[in-house]
């Protein structure tokens, strides 16, 4: 039961931890094109998000050659001219459908890249371009933080984006690279610094401030009410906890054997933690973010650690507080009556969103703590009580200039784009459909830092600092 109102509690915060997929076919590869005009294609460019991805490019990357692309050329056409733009020349239009494979076809031949930020749901809609990515050999980009889509994206096409060299990346926004990024840094810190694995690893989200706008809300109320038969819901279920991790595909229902150790993406109510010397409280975004870094965990080896996501808060009685009215506030979305009042006279609708002012002035931190084995077991004689606790490294990800689901969202994905497009060919390969971390890695991590986000790594604990509300 706790789970079940902790995934209805995502639409508190930003609404962005949503389920969904859909299905398409895939298909031979064909021979990957000779010309690709273009370094990124923006598609959704015209949504809440995707204006604001464009807006970035435009003021930041001007020599880049990029394209803005969706459905419909008279919206493309305002958003162009919103930009400064004239015409073909500055900013090539696009025109392109999920239900025309052929249009997504020649859209995908036309780039390196396509960052896609047409969803409302994802699941329902992106597939079909993932599936022309990785047929083509284009890399691709999104900010979904729909787990099923995820889920479904890998089992059918990662095989296929391997053989093209298509480097799929999801979850490029606020969910979930300040999760995934951040574990990968703290637990490399561990590994070099102190040549040790990780027995745990812990993010916790120090202070946000930011909004929501009523697309994401309205798709993530459609997605937690009405999920039934919708493809990669029954698959990630079935692992649990583990809902992206690649091993064990299909998973045979007999075979009882844990995927990990974690039994729960963040805690049940407020606690005090010691590592993060804080009290917590469960934090809304865990269930999108969480399997992205066991994902992560499991390419890269490190499936004996655990990993859980919590909010910081500035004491036990505040964290009480807010814990129940987040409770609260999901009970009264699995009420009809209440959520149809909710829906029409409380929450932003479809087209609304933050204003400039609240993108403008929203933030970010959020700190991932890795922790190492004991640090000395000398002798058999020594007693646990005496031995030092175990070695600690901390990475911090950060934003101070922007709403973290929109604007700060906006330029990690486009900073993800941009890698894709920028980074060397590799020979022989280098696709599939992974995370940001062990698809980017520090190449990644160096544009994110140039582009303004804070991102370092402390072998120590930082001093506790008070928590923002």
């Amino acid at each position: 039961m706790v789970s079940y109102y902790l995934q209805l509690l995502i639409l508190w915060h930003f609404f962005l931890g949503c389920y969904c997929a859909s299905a398409l076919q895939s298909a031979a590869v064909p021979p990957p094109s000779k010309s690709r005009p273009l370094d990124v294609v923006i598609y959704g460019a015209t949504g809440f998000t995707g204006k604001l991805a464009a807006k970035y490019m435009h003021e930041n990357y001007a020599t880049v050659k990029y394209a803005l692309a969706g459905r419909s050329r008279s919206k493309l056409e305002q958003l162009r001219d919103e930009l400064g733009c004239d015409d073909d020349d500055d900013i090539p239009l696009l025109i392109a459908d999920y239900a025309n494979v052929t249009s997504l076809e020649h859209l995908v031949q036309s780039t390196k890249v396509v960052v896609n930020y047409a969803g409302t749901p994802f699941g329902d809609k992106a597939l079909p371009l993932v599936g022309a990515c990785a047929r083509y050999g284009t890399c691709y980009a999104d900010i979904t933080g729909e787990v099923p889509f995820q889920r479904a994206s890998y089992d059918l096409y990662h095989d296929l984006a391997v053989a093209s060299g298509a480097l799929v990346l999801h979850a490029c926004g606020y969910d979930s690279i300040p999760s995934d990024v951040g574990a990968w840094l703290a637990a490399n810190a561990m590994e070099e610094e102190f040549h040790q694995k990780c027995t745990s690893l812990e993010l916790v989200s120090r202070r946000t401030r930011g909004g929501a706008s009523g697309g994401t809300l309205a798709t993530a109320l459609a997605l937690l009410f009405h999920s039934k038969d919708i493809p990669g819901v029954n698959e990630a279920k079935q692992r649990g906890c583990y809902g992206l991790d690649p091993k064990k595909n299909p998973i045979d229902p007999e075979d009882t054997t844990p995927l990990g150790p974690d039994t729960s993406d963040t805690v049940g109510f407020v606690q005090y933690d010691p590592i993060s010397e804080s009290y917590v409280m469960p934090f809304v975004m865990a269930s999108a973010n969480a399997p992205v870094v066991r994902k992560s965990n499991a390419l890269l080896g490190r499936t004996n650690c655990t990993y859980r996501e919590v909010q910081a808060v500035d004491s036990w009685w505040k964290g009480v507080q807010a814990t129940l009215s987040l409770y609260t506030f999901g009970v009264l979305l699995t009420l009809p009556p209440t959520r149809w009042f909710l829906t029409n006279y409380v929450l932003p609708k479809p087209g609304e969103g933050p204003t400039v002012q609240d993108q403008e002035t929203g933030y970010f931190e959020s700190q991932v703590y890795a922790v190492g084995s004991s640090s000395s077991s000398s002798s058999s004689s020594s007693s646990s009580s005496s031995s030092p606790p175990p070695p600690i490294t901390v990475a911090t990800v950060a934003y101070d200039r922007g709403d973290p689901g929109y604007k700060a969202t906006a330029l990690m994905s486009m900073e993800t784009a941009l890698c894709l497009a920028l980074r060397p060919k590799k020979d022989g390969g280098g696709g599939g459909v992974l995370t940001p971390a062990t698809g980017l890695g520090q190449d990644l991590v160096e544009r994110l830092q140039r582009a303004g986000l804070r991102i370092v790594v402390e072998s120590k604990p930082p001093t506790k600092q008070p928590v923002n509300e």
